[in-house]
């Protein structure tokens, strides 16, 4: 988990963050020292001032994280909107079947969509065609019991 946590800081923020694990640690193995000198209070002051540089750093990227995801979230339901007002157009302008309209609607929304969303797992579909592939010439391999006589699949 701590890798993880210092993975997304800067050099300053990674040596404030690996500070701070490394005083949490010392503390919880040493417990009994820390609570019989009275030091909780200066200890977690002590955690919590290693912990604020990489605190601003996580804020400022979840700041941008979240205008971005937030703006994607934005275009996408305006492009929503627009196929729904082609839709309507379509409809009352040239008199297209509703139905029909409804389904072309949808099937071009859903697909997109789907589409989109399939295509963050691309490379691991390969890795698993590969692993089918590997599995299926194990199958075939005729396996032979050690007397040397073959193995007869029911």
């Amino acid at each position: 988990e701590s890798k993880v946590m210092i993975s997304f800081h800067s050099e300053l923020g990674k040596q404030s963050t690996s500070t701070s694990i490394q005083l949490a640690s010392e503390c919880l193995q040493n417990a009994k020292t820390v609570f019989s000198f009275q030091n909780v209070q200066y200890t977690v002051s002590l955690f919590a001032k290693f912990l604020e540089l990489p605190l601003k750093e996580t804020t400022k990227r979840a700041h941008v994280l979240g205008i971005s995801y937030g703006s994607a979230e934005g275009i996408k339901t305006c492009l929503f909107g627009l196929v729904f007002l082609l839709a309507a157009i379509y409809v009352k302008y040239y008199d297209d079947d509703p139905e029909k309209t409804l389904l072309a609607m949808y099937i071009l929304l859903f697909g997109s969509f789907g589409l989109s969303q399939a295509k963050q797992y691309a490379g691991d579909l390969d890795k698993a065609k590969n692993a089918a592939k590997a599995l299926y010439r194990i199958e075939d391999t005729e396996t032979e019991i050690k007397n040397g006589t073959k193995f007869i699949e029911a």
